[in-house]
């Protein structure tokens, strides 16, 4: 069978067909040609004709991208490359003007499908790309300079993370053309079909160059402050009218929103890097002299606009939002800020609104939180407590923050911190109107400096018990199931406290137990992690022993709720701590631990790439 452009549109229409067996006889006869020589530059001819339906060049699209990973690879009956060498010549010939001529929807496959073809021939079998590429840049039509946009952003990654890639020599050729398409696009935004789509993408590729090797032609101070021009430009754009109302999911998801994020990115990856006279072992060829300057110039001015971000925020949450990402990405800016003498004394004189106006508000159950919990106690439970959830690293992120503060700039900030909880805590005490809401970001402030406020030389170690009795206990039987929640966490992370009264451990012991038996299960779940931290206090051991067939039970059970993995480590703090006890639990212990493993395992291969292709995508 040959594989003429009729036959094969014809033949990808038909996929698409209603009827089962056209679809499967179509589906058969691709099957067939795709090892044919000419196959793939036909295909990618049916993908460049601006006259074929839409659908059909979409699905023909997805076929390409697909059969490009086999690129370099031979067939294995018959030994032969599963794509011919005229048909790669084709295809590296023809895949620019391809991509110029589609539409967005094409173009988003086509341009993923690049790295097969980079990976296995860039640069000694395709030497005229990147020239072909400058050309685009330097186009005068806007397909072109689209193009020319999006695949620089994919040379970008391409062996971002080696220093002795040619990187340096291909950001020469491109840089100066990038900057200056950034330039006009960020000063003519709504004049410009597709700015913010273009704005991203220049971003995506700028990060993704310095993201591990900063190129000596990108430290030129005149196009770095250029560049930082342009990116607190794009941060500071004021938003749409139509934008204004989106906030949470939607807004995170809006090209807008992802605009601002990377030149966030952008800013932080410079400063942290590269920027910071302190990291000194990550820096690929940038000079301490580079860090030094960039931290009492460049630097100061960001962590102004972040904070006057912050401040719009605060003032005006519709008008001034800022996306959990965006939030997340000052946070971590600040950290690093909080440690250089020139970054800090901003940050000092800005303390009180950084810790009452963000710090707190952030930490605080929020609505969002509470719609989550209601609809899906199960997805909460994976979002809020596992570190690696996108919606946790936003938490992470400023408790992280508060961490710094109370840590590196101790002196200026523990007590401070110390004096503003109390506050919060003792007016929900006193207050006949009761905002449990500021109580759990108070908690939550507290329990995350909790190692600070046990340590040896800590002023306050010997108040901690008390603390908990007066302020965290009562919570544990709360009307409000976040509150018995977070109390849990609380007592979990202060489990190293010296209780010189033993009824007082007893009181929590008991508490957490009852919370074991709530009927929320991110209650339950917090408080099996609450009891691995008191497992280690004697004078609960003791009382835990005619206790534990009824734990083991509760928590069996809850492990095959939630599916996670604090139950499993409490259940083996427990076999280590009463062995005699457990005994009778031995075969569903054996089987749990045996489900957890496969479903670890399962999830691994899942999350496994299929290997190295020397390509670094980057944070989210």
């Amino acid at each position: 069978m040959t594989t003429d452009s009729k036959q094969l549109y014809d033949l990808f229409l038909h996929t698409l067909h209603q009827d089962q067996n056209l679809r499967m006889q179509a589906e058969l006869h691709l099957k067939q040609a795709l090892h044919q020589p000419g196959f793939m530059s036909s295909l990618l001819q049916l993908i460049s004709n601006v006259e074929a339906d839409l659908a059909v060049r979409q699905i023909a699209t997805v076929y390409f991208k697909n059969r490009l990973k086999y690129w370099d690879d031979k067939n294995e009956q018959t030994g032969q490359p599963e794509i011919s060498e005229d048909d790669k010549v084709f295809i590296k010939m023809h895949f620019l003007s391809t991509l110029v001529a589609s539409p967005s929807v094409v173009q988003t496959q086509l341009i993923s499908s690049l790295r097969s073809i980079l990976r296995h021939d860039f640069p000694e079998k395709w030497v005229n790309f990147v020239p072909d590429v400058v050309s685009l840049l330097q186009s005068e039509q806007l397909a072109s300079i689209k193009a020319g946009i999006m695949v620089s952003e994919k040379i970008a990654c391409w062996r971002a993370y080696d220093a002795d890639s040619p990187n340096e020599k291909i950001n020469a050729m491109i840089a100066p053309d990038l900057l200056r398409l950034a330039k006009n696009i960020i000063s003519n935004m709504d004049g410009i079909p597709d700015s913010v789509f273009l704005m991203r993408t220049l971003f995506k590729g700028y990060f993704k160059s310095i993201q591990f090797v900063f190129p000596v032609c990108l430290q030129d101070s005149g196009m770095l402050n250029a560049w930082i021009e342009i990116f607190i430009k794009a941060f500071q754009l004021p938003l749409p009218a139509n934008l204004i109302d989106l906030d949470g999911n939607e807004a995170s998801e809006n090209i807008y929103w992802k605009m601002k994020k990377w030149a966030c990115h952008c800013m932080n990856r410079l400063f942290t890097r590269y920027g910071n006279p302190s990291n000194q072992s990550v820096r690929v060829n940038v000079s301490d002299e580079f860090a030094a300057t960039y931290s009492k110039t460049v630097a100061k001015v960001v962590l102004e606009v972040y904070l006057q971000a912050l401040k719009g925020y605060d003032q005006d949450k519709k008008n001034g939002y800022l996306t959990t990402k965006i939030r997340e990405l000052i946070c971590d800016y600040l950290c690093s800020a909080t440690a250089l003498k020139s970054t800090w004394k901003i940050i000092q004189a800005n303390f009180e609104f950084i810790l009452t106006r963000f710090i707190l508000p952030e930490l605080c159950y929020s609505k969002e939180d509470d719609e989550l919990w209601n609809e899906d106690p199960y997805e909460y439970i994976h979002k809020k407590f596992d570190p690696l959830d996108d919606a946790s690293a936003s938490t992470c992120s400023v408790m992280n923050l508060l961490i710094d503060l109370v840590t590196i700039r101790k002196k200026h900030t523990l007590f401070p911190t110390l004096t503003f909880i109390n506050s919060v805590l003792n007016h929900y005490l006193e207050s006949n109107e009761k905002d449990p809401r500021s109580k759990d970001g108070a908690l939550c402030m507290v329990g995350s400096i909790a190692h600070v406020l046990l340590a040896k030389k800590s002023q306050v170690r010997n108040q901690m018990e008390h603390f908990l009795m007066m302020h965290v206990q009562p919570e544990l039987s709360s009307q409000f199931p976040f509150l018995r929640a977070r109390a849990c966490w609380v007592i979990e992370n202060f489990s190293g406290v010296n209780f010189t009264n033993e009824s007082n451990a007893l009181s929590l012991f008991q508490g957490i137990a009852n919370c074991l038996q709530d009927k929320e299960l991110p209650v339950k779940v917090r408080a099996a992690s609450a009891i691995s931290g008191l497992l280690q206090v004697e004078q609960v051991q003791h009382s835990m022993k005619q206790f534990i067939p009824q734990l083991m039970e509760i928590l069996l059970k809850l492990t095959n709720e939630s599916d996670m993995e604090a139950t499993s480590s409490v259940m083996e703090k427990i076999v280590d701590l009463f062995p005699e006890q457990v005994i009778p639990f031995s075969l569903q212990l054996c089987c749990q631990l045996r489900d957890t493993f496969m479903r670890q395992m399962n999830e691994y291969t899942a999350a496994e790439e299929e290997g190295e292709d020397g390509f670094t995508d980057g944070p989210s």
